[in-house]
């Protein structure tokens, strides 16, 4: 009985629905308090970590034909991996009592392990997804559930004043309130303004949505149906509204950006024939520009950056004042063991003093994620060895802390890295990806571990690159193209791509399906 149900084409519609609608059973979050009291177990939990590798599974006993040239492969790698883990888990072990961190920074054995899964997954599902051919139906299918199901909600919220803002904050207004209320630093800062419905993460969400609206387009631009091509038409207006209304820089300024870029796309396969130009569609994407660029100067994202750029004014002016005190301050500290009592005291002190030049860093940083009473003098040195310039936003502080304690590391502990566990839950990790992967997991686990998405990336521009003389130039393909890269801009813009699955097994099936288009030149 169960040979008849488990078909490839039964097995491959269950795993695209999953893909799917991925972002929507993520939000079993919000009963994480029910769930509590039957020991806590997510279903997105279930489905991420035993079903999709399960499923890996599956697909290599049923469909695989060549089991031992796999087995091989997989084994090495296995080999290797395990080499680099354990000693990577016992550097996260020692580094969390030894370079002063405090006591939020923990290494947990759970979430190493959760975390690498979550990277190595999608690689294999770029395996997986091999056994079926990725068709143009396949990825507009998902396409549109992604954007339904997640932009409709988002837009439908903010109108309402439904849901959480993606910064945590009460939702002070929506979408209609943009341009009516002068915004403050306060009671009506753009932040508040910024909705995500009820999804998890506010920055994964915008980079699915960045990669997703390429071939939104793409396929308003192919579809006959007039009423499908209405309903596509809307859909886009809604990701476009929804990227903005997120109030993620990368999100908002892509809404105007890819149509921008579509349009181009669109251009020049029309001059090198191997499409036709549509008037009509440039008409499109035009007017979805302008339509986009007159909202954007009144989004929570704009808004937002509006104010850091008025709070770096004001602060610049306090700054000067920093000048010449470097010295003396450092001269008031020599003789004293670094980190004894009154060393400690001392830098506390000195931070306390000039606690109002740290800028626009939120308290909770210094507070509470790195406690000034574990290493003042890092928020010493933060004040006064950088300029304003270069700490003037979470993501430049995140970086320098990690370049700070990348430094304590001895040689043979920078070939392992920091772990994740470990500065996970500090509170303090870089949203960039791919940066944070490397100080992760360093020399040695950073090319084991994201090297083959690197390798699979340059092997797609190769192989795309040489299929120009065989006519493979169209605008599917290049929307394939695009919409990779923007996921890799987007998550090391915005942190939160590549180490998620709501976006990676999205991009795995996109990458596959370049793979496969490329793999036969011969083939248009």
């Amino acid at each position: 009985m169960f040979k008849k149900y488990l078909t490839k084409e039964n097995f491959f519609a269950l795993l695209f629905v999953l893909v799917a609608l991925h972002p929507f059973y993520e939000m079993d979050y919000l009963f994480s308090s029910f769930l509590n009291s039957f020991g806590g177990f997510r279903p997105s939990v279930f489905i991420d970590y035993i079903l999709f590798p399960l499923m890996v599974l599956i697909a290599f006993l049923c469909f695989e034909k060549n089991k031992k040239k796999v087995l091989t492969f997989v084994g090495i790698y296995a080999v290797l991996l395990i080499a680099y883990f354990i000693p990577h888990c016992k550097t996260g072990l020692y580094l969390q009592d030894n370079i002063h961190l405090g006591y939020t920074f923990m290494f947990t054995y759970k979430d190493e392990i959760i975390y690498l899964m979550c990277l190595l997954l999608p690689l294999a599902y770029i395996y997986v997804y091999n056994f079926t051919e990725i068709t143009e139906s396949i990825i507009k299918k998902i396409s549109v559930v992604i954007s339904a199901f997640v932009s409709l909600p988002i837009v439908i919220s903010n109108f309402l004043q439904v849901g959480y803002t993606t910064y945590l904050d009460v939702m002070a207004g929506s979408f209609f309130d943009w341009f009516s209320l002068p915004f403050n630093d306060t009671d009506k800062h753009p932040r508040r303004y910024a909705t995500k419905f009820f999804f998890e993460e506010g920055n994964t969400i915008g980079v699915l949505m960045v990669i997703v609206l390429p071939f939104m387009y793409y396929f308003f631009l192919k579809e006959t149906d007039k009423r499908k091509k209405a309903l596509l038409g809307f859909l886009i207006l809604s990701d476009s509204l929804s990227m903005m209304m997120l109030g993620t820089r990368i999100a908002s300024y892509c809404a105007i950006l890819i149509p921008i870029t579509v349009l181009a796309v669109h251009v020049f396969t029309a001059v090198i024939k191997t499409e036709k130009f549509k008037v009509w569609f440039a008409g499109f994407c035009v007017l979805l520009t302008l339509i986009n660029a007159g909202i954007l100067p009144y989004c929570p994202a704009y808004q937002n950056q509006k104010f850091d750029a008025s709070d770096f004014s004001t602060l610049k002016l306090n700054d000067d004042i920093r000048e010449g005190f470097r010295k003396g301050i450092e001269e008031g500290a020599e003789g004293m063991e670094p980190f004894g009592p009154a060393w400690i005291d001392y830098y506390c002190y000195m931070f306390l003093q000039y606690k109002f030049l740290v800028g626009v860093t939120p308290a909770v940083y210094y507070e509470y994620w790195y406690d000034y009473r574990v290493d003042p003098k890092f928020w010493v040195d933060l004040i006064f060895d950088y300029e304003l310039e270069e700490r003037v936003n979470a993501r430049q502080l995140e970086t320098i802390f990690y370049k700070y304690k990348w430094d304590l590391l001895t040689p043979a502990q920078k070939l392992t890295g920091f772990t994740w566990s470990l500065f996970m839950w500090g509170g303090i990790t870089i949203e960039k990806d791919f940066l944070v992967h490397f100080y992760t997991y360093g020399y040695l686990g950073f090319p084991l571990i994201m090297g083959p998405w690197v390798v699979m990336f340059l092997y797609m521009i190769y192989k795309f690159l040489r299929s120009y003389k065989y006519g493979k130039w169209n605008m599917f393909n290049f929307t394939l193209m695009m919409s990779v890269a923007l996921s890799v801009v987007a998550s090391y813009a915005s942190g939160h791509g590549y180490d998620e699955l709501t976006v990676t097994m999205f991009v795995a099936l996109c990458c596959t399906a370049i793979i496969q288009r490329m793999r036969n030149n011969e083939q248009a």
